[in-house]
């Protein structure tokens, strides 16, 4: 054999092996193509099978409403009863919902168009049936809103619809409380439904105050309305604040869940509409009524803020113990005589404020000012320092201002005291003042006198203290004596009396910067 012979046993034994390896290497990558392919997602061949159908929907969709129309045709030229025609036309509009519940299930898209269909069939026949041809009474057709609502299951488009309605037909047919009624209930199956509870809670309050309005002008009930029991519009009232109450207390009691901004102006909204709308109609005579459910609420309000939510979530905690010092300060005005005001919410600011519990401190200074309102304190203390016709001093005023120095005393070390000072210091030169009531000659110098007393006050309480804001305030008191001094005292105190009050403001301006300086 030579070199150059191509058939040699040796060479055909190593293309064989050559040949079985590459068709291995082909096996192998081929094996692993197929793999790969069978792993990766499916694409779809055409957007055909990645959108709904939306044609076909459509078209059912349309051929509903034709049969709406038909209906139509047949009440207004059939010799048939309208309102045998007004049934079938609401169990047509009731199927149509059916299947659109049950189209939702497999079909977003389907069920939202079915149940909007539903809604355009049923709503301009419950118009057309109480207003235009009077064959269906107003309670029927709000019992059908409210049933209509209950099938559609919290769908928006359905439940919105059925409110919407309500509210027309309660203008349009003057029948105000079947349709309220019908309100109140869809808000209170809308309470578990977070989807569409906030349109229909507002809703309701909103059909709430339409009777309201209606039932209170002045000018009396229009002829177009018919007119409510004052019974009737209490129950309303009644019935608005617990359907909110028990959905709030529903969401953060029992599920313990974060109490939002809107949570929070509707407890206050509806608790206004329905308290306001209840001593309205009753004209006062139902205060001890809604005095004690305040009590009540109050009490529950700091139950649940102390020992439902003690520590988190901290907003919760703080929003109803906000809510019970309202509920009480509230409960108070309505059920107490005037003269025990003063002393109880005094009583009441001291005993928070000697709790040292932070929430029940800050409660103190709410109980403190309305025990300012109440005993008169405003107005005396600018009759104090502008009049010469001084009020006389009643207990109340002097409960006040022992109350207020109490709490001051109790937290002076605290943030909250420089607003019990704020509230304290005030009272008492106020009280001083009329206590002492001086003549009108010596007047501005007395004035000036307590001004300045008020202003050293502050100044040694911070010096002493540390507090770099009580040294502002008295700062502040300095420079309002200072315009005092120059518009009153300059204009109508006698030289001698003028010398007095010179004398003393030169010396609280000599003292001011000393004891500002210990204050750093």
């Amino acid at each position: 054999m030579t070199p150059h012979d191509d058939n040699t046993p040796e060479l055909n034994l190593l293309r064989e092996e050559l040949h079985k390896l590459a068709l291995r290497v082909d096996a192998l990558e081929h094996h692993t193509v197929l793999q790969t392919e069978s792993a990766a997602p499916a694409l779809p061949v055409s957007p055909d099978f990645a959108m709904p159908d939306a044609i076909p929907i459509l078209g059912k969709a349309v051929l509903a409403l034709a049969g709406a129309y038909v209906l139509r045709a047949i009440a207004e030229s059939s010799p048939v009863p309208g309102l045998i025609v007004v049934v079938f036309a609401i169990g047509y509009a009731m199927a149509w919902l059916v299947f659109a519940q049950r189209s939702a299930k497999t079909n977003a898209l389907a069920g939202a168009t079915y149940g909007l269909t539903a809604a355009l069939i049923l709503s301009p026949l419950l118009w057309e049936a109480t207003v235009r041809f009077h064959v269906l009474p107003g309670m029927v057709a709000a019992g059908v809103l409210v049933v209509f609502a209950a099938i559609s299951a919290g769908a928006p488009i359905t439940t919105v619809s059925s409110v919407l309605t309500a509210l027309a037909l309660m203008i349009g047919t003057g029948d105000l409380a079947p349709y309220a009624m019908a309100l109140l209930a869809i808000a209170a199956m809308s309470q578990t439904r977070g989807r569409i509870r906030v349109p229909a809670i507002v809703a309701a309050a909103l059909g709430v105050c339409v009777v309201l309005f209606i039932v209170t002008r002045p000018a009396g009930i229009p002829e177009n309305y018919r007119p409510v029991a004052p019974a009737v519009s209490i129950t309303l009232c009644g019935l608005l604040l617990l359907i909110s109450t028990a959905g709030i207390a529903w969401r953060t009691v029992w599920q313990r869940g974060l109490v939002s901004a809107f949570e929070i102006a509707q407890a206050i909204v509806v608790f206004f509409i329905a308290a306001g709308g209840t001593l309205q109609i009753a004209h006062g005579r139902a205060a001890a009524a809604v005095g004690a459910l305040s009590a009540l609420a109050c009490a529950a309000c700091y139950f649940t803020a102390f020992l439902r939510f003690p520590e988190s979530p901290r907003r919760n905690h703080h929003v109803f113990a906000a809510w019970g010092a309202a509920l009480g300060i509230l409960a108070c005005f309505l059920i107490l005589p005037d003269s025990w005001l003063t002393p109880i919410w005094s009583a009441a600011a001291v005993v928070a404020t000697l709790t040292r519990a932070r929430t029940l401190a800050f409660h103190g200074a709410m109980f403190l000012l309305a025990s300012a309102i109440a005993s008169g304190v405003p107005p005396s203390l600018f009759n104090a320092f502008t009049s010469t016709d001084f009020t006389p001093l009643t207990p109340a005023l002097w409960i006040f201002t022992l109350a207020a120095l109490a709490c001051c005393a109790a937290s002076f070390r605290t943030p909250l005291g420089t607003v019990y000072a704020l509230i304290a210091a005030p009272s008492l030169a106020m009280l001083l003042i009329l206590l002492a009531k001086p003549s009108a000659a010596f007047l501005p110098a007395a004035r000036t006198l307590v001004t300045s007393a008020l202003a050293l006050a502050f100044a040694l309480a911070g010096s002493r203290t540390g507090r770099r804001e009580l040294t502002r305030i008295a700062y502040a008191i300095v420079a309002l004596g200072s315009i005092k001094l120059l518009v009153v005292d300059f204009r109508q105190n006698h030289p001698a009396v003028l010398s007095v009050s010179l004398l003393c403001y030169g010396g609280l301006l000599l003292l001011m910067p000393r004891l500002s300086a210990q204050s750093e």
